[in-house]
């Protein structure tokens, strides 16, 4: 019975005082939402659980998550907020792009804004 209660002690200590995982960040939230909205930024689209949408290659997407996802643009610019109480590393607090036009095959999509086209 000792054990067990210092196993349980050990155990509970160890939670309280162990930290957090450093992969899950702050997500985006209505502060973010309205300083873009001050800067210029107008809401492009609004995605709540249950929307679908679709690739570029035609495969459908369902959104899953219980915090929407809300799609903000600005001339070129293209900003995604997460919303949520925590969001995954890769996933970030928002995301960044910028529209562009390939010379090389006309196509138009979007293209990560941290790569420089030439």
């Amino acid at each position: 019975m000792k054990y067990l209660f210092l196993f349980i002690s050990f155990s509970t200590l160890l939670i309280v005082f162990a930290p957090e995982d450093p992969a899950w960040i702050e997500c985006s939230d209505k502060d973010d939402l309205y300083k873009y909205i001050n800067e210029g930024w107008l809401v492009k689209n609004v995605k709540k659980k249950g929307d679908i949408s679709y690739t570029a290659s035609g495969q459908k997407q369902i959104y899953g998550k219980n915090d929407p996802q809300i799609f903000l643009y600005k001339g070129q610019r293209i900003k995604v907020l997460n919303f949520g109480s925590r969001c995954w590393f890769e996933e970030g607090a928002e995301y960044n792009y910028s529209i562009y036009n390939p010379i090389n095959n006309g196509i138009t999509g979007t293209k990560p804004a941290r790569e420089e086209i030439n």
